[in-house]
């Protein structure tokens, strides 16, 4: 295959992955920038400049980020199955726009929970246990999945308002490095009720989701799972805060796209709001 024919396979490739989901129309950004580089090289190989064999070499040392696995990672993962997010998952499933350094990887070793506690959460509430990252937040995210349906998965397209500039607290609110063990379903006897009357169905063990960590766990599990889709009914009210002091709700996660709203605490908006958990 001549040089011209690989590049029109790149391009090939990257369109039918933009169609399909599997990259953002900002990657696809990045790639015609850097095909921007690729003139030179091309020219410079059909001249016989560069030698296929230093070409594919360089080209098989670019491989995707992989972490090693520590023995606590591989406990949990024996419990979890495929509820367990590695570090490499992590990043694999944020599109390659994460790195943990060795400093993180150290935080993230050991698992803090027992085994009896992750099959307990995996019991009553189909959790999900990712690792956090302080370069994340729900602004990073919405730029990184986009909002355009024929790219999945996405945010909804027309609920731009936490994004402009109304210093929203919880946009730019980052997770700190370690592991983050969430509940993925409503607890039951939650809906209908006010943000408040819902905290009072929170035990000692657990805590209300954050914004973040319900919107990671949308997106993790999508991109992990199959395509699988939680709170595609219902929103989860979270911890975070707006601008205005409205309780933050994170959920419909249909092919739109996912959705952030924001309401009054004290109201039940008719059952679209429900509780979900974080283990402390």
């Amino acid at each position: 295959m001549s040089m011209i024919d690989a590049v029109l396979l790149a391009v090939s490739t990257v369109s039918d992955a933009l169609r399909k989901g599997r990259i953002t129309p900002l990657a696809v950004q990045g790639f015609v920038k850097g095909a921007e580089q690729f003139g030179p090289i091309a020219e410079a190989y059909q001249r016989g400049d560069i030698d296929p064999a230093d070409l594919a070499a360089l080209a098989a040392k670019v491989k995707p980020v992989e972490y090693p696995v520590s023995d606590d990672q591989k406990r949990a993962a024996d419990v979890m199955g495929k509820s367990f997010i590695s570090p490499t998952a992590f990043c694999q499933a944020l599109r390659g726009r994460v790195r943990f350094n060795e400093e993180d990887l150290e935080k993230l070793a050991a698992v803090p929970w027992t085994d009896e506690v992750l099959r307990e959460e995996l019991e009553r509430g189909d959790a999900i246990l990712f690792p956090g990252h302080e370069t994340l937040t729900m602004g990073m995210l919405r730029g990184l999945f986009g909002a355009d349906p024929e790219v999945q998965p996405c945010f909804y397209a027309d609920n731009s308002w936490w994004l402009e500039a109304a210093g929203h607290p919880f946009r730019d609110q980052p997770l700190e490095v370690r592991w983050y063990l969430v509940r993925t379903k409503i607890e039951e006897g939650s809906t209908s009720k006010t943000w408040h009357d819902q905290g009072k169905l929170i035990p000692d063990t657990h805590r209300r989701h954050l914004a973040l960590e319900v919107t990671l766990a949308c997106l993790l599990i999508y991109r992990t799972q199959g395509g699988r889709r939680i709170l595609e009914e219902m929103y989860a009210w979270c911890e975070d805060v707006d601008a205005g002091g409205y309780r933050v709700g994170v959920g419909y996660f249909g092919r739109n796209g996912l959705y952030v709203n924001a309401d009054d605490p004290s109201d039940d908006w008719d059952g679209d709001f429900g509780l979900l958990l974080s283990r402390k």
